[in-house]
């Protein structure tokens, strides 16, 4: 019987870096719609009229890059999580 309560003791141990990591998270999803809007946009003033042409080049772009391997490192790595 101490199993669900050690579940229960866990949760709330760990709630605030949970939700702390996931607001973070959130942040970050809807920052790099925002960053992919502000790079097809540039795309767009340096010519390129095509949609589709302005988001590979938003893709392509380094800010672009960087931020989503930060994305990825410091949330999807292992090492990320609380012990």
């Amino acid at each position: 019987m101490e199993a669900p309560h050690a579940a229960v003791d866990f949760i709330l141990k760990n709630a605030p870096s949970f939700a702390k990591a996931k607001a973070q998270r959130v942040y970050l999803e809807e920052f790099r719609k925002s960053k992919k809007a502000l790079l097809m946009k540039d795309a767009l003033a340096k010519g390129i009229e095509a949609a589709n042409a302005q988001e590979r080049e938003a893709y392509a772009d380094p800010e672009y890059l960087q931020h989503s391997q930060h994305h990825w490192l410091h949330f999807y790595h292992p090492n990320c999580y609380p012990k």
